[in-house]
Parts: structure tokens; sequence; C-alpha cells
């Protein structure tokens, strides 16, 4: 019969200093967390920039932040620099620079090692092109979904 109690800690075990949450040598490590979906055409975010004069870019760029930190494992683009970069222009060229960042491993995942030479290509056209820099970096994003 299932013991429907919570199990408790043990007397002054601390949870943030418990070795339970790093593996033993011989153990392997949990998978990596589920990537988010977050496939559009990338002639839609150019469109949807157009027209919203560029609000859509915001939400945009919270999602594939989204991804792109999934992706890695770890924060590399925080909300507050995805919602910055959609309203202040040092900021959105420091957000193509992390997104650039994150390319290796996007070559990597979809089995294309070249996708991180489009990096600078991504911060140049974020400088002046955004939009279209949107849509470079959504069409290697939408690579992840094809499989």
């Amino acid at each position: 019969m299932q013991d429907s109690q919570p199990r408790s800690r043990p007397e002054g075990s601390d949870p943030l200093t418990s070795d339970s949450a790093y593996p033993s040598p011989g153990e392997v490590p949990p998978p990596p967390p589920e990537l988010p979906v977050y496939r559009v055409d990338p002639v839609m975010v150019l469109l949807l920039s157009f027209l919203t004069c560029g609000l859509y870019l915001i939400y945009w760029n919270l999602k594939v932040a989204e991804v792109l930190n999934a992706l890695s494992g770890r924060e590399v683009i925080s909300p507050v620099i995805s919602v910055l970069s959609g309203c202040c222009f040092p900021v959105h060229v420091y957000f193509y620079y992390l997104c650039g960042q994150t390319l290796p491993e996007l070559g990597r995942r979809v089995g294309d090692e070249k996708i991180k030479d489009s990096a600078t290509v991504l911060l140049v056209l974020g400088i002046f092109l955004p939009m279209v820099s949107a849509m470079i970096l959504q069409g290697h994003v939408n690579r992840l979904y094809q499989r």
C-alpha cells in the first residue's frame, strides 16, 4: 500500500546546499528541457513588423529569446533585454549580438555548422535593417522544427 503522506526531508538538510541537485560521477545528467516551438514564416515576421510599426518585433524578440535560451540551456538573453531591444536602438544591437552567440549551438542542433558564420550578418543588419535580421534568424530557428 502506498503512503499518501508527503515525504519530509531529514532535519537540518537544506535543499539549496544538498548534493542531490548535482549528478553523481557515474550518473547521467537529466536531458535538456524540451524546446519551445515558435515557428513563423520569415516573410510573416517582416510583414507583421512593418504593419505594426515594429511592435511585433518586441513579441518576436521575447519568443525567439525563449527558444535560444532553451537551446543553449542557460539564459543568454533576458526578457528585459528582449523587450528593451524593441524600443531602444543600442539595446537592439546588443540583442542581435547575443543571438549571434547562440548560433554555434543552433548550428550543431540542426547539423549545419555554417550557421555560426551569419552572426556578423545578423549584427550588421540588426543595426540598419532589424526586420531583415529577424527574418534571417527566424529562418534559422525554423530549421529546428523541420525534422
